[in-house]
């Protein structure tokens, strides 16, 4: 069973014969929701043991979101810019593009004193949290009907 793809699908031609046209390099392609290039990288395969280290990744990520949501309600910004920025690096190393995504930008609006901004990507974190999940459960199932 091939393992799951997790790469933003590339668009498909308009019509019969024609192609899209090239993509403007001004908006940058959307981040995958777990790159399991970086992962085989990392980890060296997708197996059983790449899937534990992304359980303790959701493990050990999740206190660290919800700090960051807390203080940005408590108005404490440089708590929450701490836990972002901690997320981000945590979900950067997993893979976890999308949602390091959201914890840069999130830590970013902190330090620019972007109240807006900061809270639209706080409010971002969960489900792009969920998303990892579900993608490390994917990967947990094709792993597993691997073996």
């Amino acid at each position: 069973m091939p393992l799951p793809s997790t790469q933003p699908a590339r668009p498909t031609p308009t019509r019969r014969g024609s192609a899209m046209p090239p993509p403007d390099p001004s908006f940058p392609a959307p981040a995958p929701v777990l790159d399991l290039d970086h992962l085989r990288l990392t980890f060296g395969a997708l197996d059983a043991d790449t899937v534990a280290m992304m359980d303790f990744f959701l493990e050990t990520t999740a206190p660290a979101l919800a700090q960051a949501r807390a203080a940005l309600t408590a108005g404490d910004a440089d708590t929450a810019r701490a836990a972002a920025h901690s997320a981000a690096g945590a979900a950067r190393t997993a893979g976890a593009r999308a949602l390091a995504v959201h914890c840069a930008a999130l830590e970013t609006a902190l330090v620019a004193r972007r109240p807006a901004e900061a809270e639209h990507h706080a409010q971002a974190l969960e489900p792009a949290f969920q998303a990892v999940k579900d993608a490390i459960g994917d990967l947990r199932r094709a792993v597993e009907a691997a073996s």
